[in-house]
This record gives structure tokens, C-alpha cells and sequence, in this order.
């Protein structure tokens, strides 16, 4: 239904509507005047003669107007004024608005290179039944510039430079003022870096949509569309939802549909089981957790987040001292989405169990791993360690306490063996020499005999 629809549009707006411009092309390059229709009607190139009797034109086109402004004040001539075209032209500002002109029905303004129109341009024009702003370059357009037109009955609007923004969600689907005067609304699309050629009526539904969910969420968060992609033939909105510095104790409970990145910087969050309890964060790409009181990830192992959705994960400024680093291993192995992670700023435990593995892990993925080099030993007085990139630690550093321990300890204990061996033999040499030379067995043999 909605394919055949946008098939008759596609049929009014480039057969039908360019009539008009058709008719400039006969003086592409003359500066003159022509009428048609028993002089009812008058075209004009460039500028405009006053030989022909202006009170029974009925129809006025101008095309290819010399000036970059236009001041509607020269149609005052006109009384009886009922179509008037300005198109084909280099215009980029009308200087006025239009005056009252009962008789006038229709208002063609496009193929220009107009940028804003006055809040009022309109407003006199009561009775007024199209209006075609086509191709030019618009990029907003407030909604009561038109509802004040009471007998509104075609808009064209296609082929211009629109601001998705929320000054255009009057145009939803929610309000169907838009489909019954705008014509070729199904047509209008997206300008700008963020949804430049996409649908603006979709972009403005997906955007009325979120609005609607995130003033649902009880904290205090902003959401943003970001992006709108392309998946399997349909388009997806890509979410942002910032709850940063919102004191809050744990995750947001509700998130609206298809949030990709969440962003809760600066809180006293503590628990991540919202990842593994709550549908709505299986599916998250990008979620920073920076300077909040997080001091374990072990509830994310095996976790489908960890495993095949997340791209992005940071965790600066928490109070991890260790994590356990084959869970991190596994999810980098199969989740072929992972792209940043980030660590630093946390109290790292250095010591000769934990830390030699993690330093292989940070060098196996600096890659992915942002900030290796701003990952840290714990402060520890006395420790040479301390605040020391742990990537840049030698074995030998890291273990250096354990080692002088274990070797302390032997020393003493070749000692003591060497001093217990010297004993036993000189009490064997003592005992053969006595009996040798008096026959005497050792005391202790005695004492038991």
C-alpha cells in the first residue's frame, strides 16, 4: 500500500508539478516577457516589463530572477492574482512577507536557493491552496507557518536541505496535519552529518519514539539518536543514553529500545548485574562505567554481552585491583565486535601471582586495550612499584620481594645443613679415634649395651 503510494507521488512530483518550469526554458538565455492564454497569463525572464495590463494577468512566472533578494511587494499590481511562480532562480532571501491577496490560490517559490523564511511570509495568504517550496535549500520548517492557512490543501516540500531536529516532530506519524497537506511528505529526506539521507518522517518517528520511552526512565538521563543504520533492508536508530554524574547506587533499570551506548560516568555504581539479568542491556555496544566503585567483573563471565555484543567497555577510575583475565581472553576470542577497552586509573594489585599474567594479557591486546600504558601499580609506601605502568615492569620487579624471601630462606638452610653435617662428622671422627686407641665404644652404644 505504501509502495504505490509513493508511486503516485514520484508521478506528481516529476510530471505534474514541473510544468511550470518547463515553460522557463524557453528563455534560458533573453531577458523578456511572453503571455499566454488570452494574455492571462504573463512569463517573465529575469525581470519584469510593465507594457502588458497587470489587472486581468491572472497567472505570473518569473524565472531566472536577477536579484539574489525578492521583495513580494511588486506584485501589488497584480489584484486579480491567482497563481504566481518565482522558480528557476538564484533567489535566496524574500525580503517580506506576502501581503493579502484574496484571489491568490497558488504559490510556486521553488528551484531556488532560499535558506529561511520569515516566521510570517505566509500568514496573509488566507486563501491559499498550494504551496510548492521544492528545491531549494530549507532547513527547517515550523508547523504554523502552514496550520495558519485555512484553506491549505497541497504542500510540496521534497528536494530541500532538512534538519531532522525536534522542530520537525510535528510532522510524525502521531499528527497527520502532515500527511493530508504535504503531498510528497513519504519523500522528504534528512540532511546533516548525522542522518543525511534518511527518511525524515521515519527519522522524526524513531525520534518522537525515544523522547516517549526516555521519559519513562525514573533517572535523570538524556537520550540521543546518534545514528540511524541500515540493517537487513530496515532502518535501526543507534541510542545514546548519558546518565553521568547522577548519583546513582546502581544501573538504570529501563533503557528504550535499541540503546546502543550507555554512558554512566561519575556515579557510586558497584554491581554489574544488570548485564546479565536485563534483556535490555544483552544487546548494548558501548557503555562506559568511568570513576564509579566498581571492584569486580567476575559476574560477567560467560556473559552473552561480554561473549558477542560488546565493542566498547570502559572501566577508569573504579577499584579493580585484579580481574580475571581468561573471562577477558575468552570474550576477545569470540566476540570478533571488540574494539576499545580501558582500565587505568584503577588500584592494581603488582605481585608476583596476579601481575605477570596481566602484564602478557595488556601486551597480547594493546590493541584493543586504549590506555596500557596509563594502566598502574597501586600506591603502596615504601613500594618501588607504586604508580609504575605495570606494562613496563620486569619480572624480575615484579617478583623481587618473593625472590630475596626464597633466597634468604635457602641460605639459611645450606647453613644450618652445612653446621648439623660438620657436627655428625667430627663426632664419627672422635668416636673411631677413641676406639682405636682405648678400645672404648661411644658413650651413647654404652649407655644402651
Amino acid at each position: 500500500m505504501i509502495s504505490v503510494r509513493l508511486f503516485f507521488l514520484v508521478i506528481i512530483v516529476r510530471y505534474l508539478q514541473p510544468v511550470l518550469n518547463d515553460i522557463c526554458s524557453n528563455f534560458k538565455n533573453e531577458s523578456l516577457c511572453q503571455t499566454y492564454s488570452e494574455e492571462k497569463e504573463l512569463v517573465c525572464a529575469r525581470e519584469l516589463w510593465n507594457k502588458y495590463d497587470k489587472k486581468v494577468i491572472s497567472t505570473l512566472s518569473l524565472c531566472y530572477w536577477s536579484e539574489a533578494n525578492f521583495n513580494p511587494q511588486i506584485l501589488s499590481d497584480f489584484p486579480n492574482l491567482e497563481r504566481f511562480s518565482l522558480i528557476k532562480s538564484s533567489v535566496k532571501t524574500i525580503e517580506k512577507p506576502f501581503e493579502d491577496r484574496p484571489a491568490l490560490q497558488m504559490l510556486n517559490i521553488s528551484y531556488n536557493v532560499i535558506e529561511q523564511l520569515l516566521p510570517l511570509i505566509f500568514d496573509k495568504l488566507q486563501f491559499l491552496k498550494v504551496l510548492d517550496l521544492r528545491y531549494n535549500k530549507l532547513h527547517q520548517l515550523e508547523a504554523s507557518m502552514l496550520k495558519i492557512l485555512p484553506n491549505l490543501q497541497n504542500v510540496f516540500l521534497v528536494g530541500n536541505q532538512w534538519y531532522c531536529e525536534e522542530n520537525f516532530l510535528w510532522i510524525t506519524k502521531q499528527s497527520n496535519f502532515a500527511d493530508k497537506i504535504i503531498t510528497d511528505v513519504d519523500l522528504l529526506m534528512c540532511k546533516g552529518p548525522k542522518y543525511n539521507g534518511k527518511p525524515l518522517k521515519q527519522t522524526m518517528n524513531m525520534l518522537e519514539t525515544l523522547n516517549s520511552q526516555c521519559s519513562k526512565m525514573s533517572d535523570n538521563c538524556t537520550c540521543t539518536l546518534e545514528h540511524i543504520v541500515r540493517v537487513a533492508n530496515n532502518l535501526r536508530p543507534m541510542i545514546t543514553v548519558n546518565c553521568s554524574n547522577q548519583n546513582l547506587n546502581s544501573l538504570p533499570h529501563i533503557l528504550p529500545k535499541f540503546t546502543s551506548t550507555l554512558v554512566v560516568r561519575g556515579n557510586m555504581i558497584s554491581s554489574l548485574d544488570e548485564f546479565i539479568n536485563n534483556e535490555n542491556y544483552f544487546h548494548l555496544l558501548n557503555v562506559y562505567l568511568d570513576y564509579n566503585n566498581i571492584s569486580s567483573i567476575n559476574v560477567l563471565e560467560g556473559s552473552s554481552w561480554l561473549l558477542s555484543s560488546f565493542r566498547a567497555l570502559s572501566l577508569k577510575g573504579n577499584k579493580l585491583t585484579e580481574v580475571p583475565i581468561y573471562v577477558l581472553e575468552y570474550a576477545f576470542e569470540k566476540n570478533r565486535n571488540v574494539a576499545n577497552l580501558f582500565l587505568s586509573e584503577n588500584p592494581w594489585k603488582c605481585d608476583c601471582i596476579f601481575t605477570p599474567s596481566f602484564k602478557d594479557f595488556l601486551a597480547k591486546y594493546r590493541k584493543i586495550i586504549k590506555d596500557v600504558h596509563d594502566i598502574k601499580c597501586a600506591y603502596r609506601e615504601g613500594d618501588e612499584n607504586s604508580l609504575v605502568s605495570i606494562s613496563s615492569l620486569s619480572r624480575n620487579k615484579i617478583c623481587y620481594e618473593d625472590a630475596i624471601f626464597k633466597i634468604s630462606f635457602l641460605k639459611i638452610l645450606n647453613v644450618c645443613m652445612t653446621v648439623l653435617l660438620a657436627i655428625i662428622l667430627f663426632d664419627f671422627t672422635y668416636n673411631y679415634y677413641m676406639y682405636k686407641k682405648y678400645s672404648r665404644l661411644p658413650w651413647i652404644v654404652r649407655k644402651f649395651s
